[in-house]
């Protein structure tokens, strides 16, 4: 299993400033997941990194903006995923940047197509019987929804 750390920055900083935030919330990760299978995994034998326009900086959790990163860290609490983020003091002590790691099978496309592909000239019947093989295949209900979570943002 391959993992690449996924960082989700504010917009409204300068292309290097993303960078260093990414760099804090990866940072920020090490320092609590340092233990993890994943986490040894990553560092030992992958280290990419992916950094994507996360929104608003807006602490608001029900602000009308459309993407804050203080909705998407309580999405990934509420789905159970692993993350750090950085909280910038020269940015007022606000949220700059979220970091989590993020398995193949959530990337991949190759090698764990899309449902859409993985059901392309299947019959209705065999589709709904596939369902469940396909989930397995891509590791389950969390990994589903990293995908649909994922496929909001784009690079920063």
């Amino acid at each position: 299993m391959t993992y690449r750390m996924y960082h989700l920055v504010m917009y409204n900083i300068s292309p290097i400033q993303q960078g260093i935030q990414a760099y804090h919330a990866g940072m920020e990760y090490a320092r609590k997941w340092f233990n993890t299978d994943e986490f040894r995994q990553w560092v030992n034998e992958e280290k990419t990194v992916i950094i994507l326009n996360g929104g608003t900086s807006n602490s608001n959790v029900n602000s009308k903006y459309y993407g804050t990163l203080q909705k998407y860290e309580a999405e990934l609490v509420i789905n159970e995923i692993r993350y750090a983020g950085f909280y910038e003091p020269d940015l007022n002590d606000g949220l700059s940047a979220i970091a989590f790691l993020v398995p193949e099978q959530v990337w991949d496309k190759e090698k764990y197509p899309d449902w859409n592909d993985y059901i392309d000239g299947k019959a209705w019947d065999e589709k709904i019987k596939c369902y469940g093989d396909w989930l397995d295949s891509i590791g389950g209900d969390k990994n589903e929804w990293l995908r649909e979570f994922l496929s909001k943002f784009r690079l920063a």
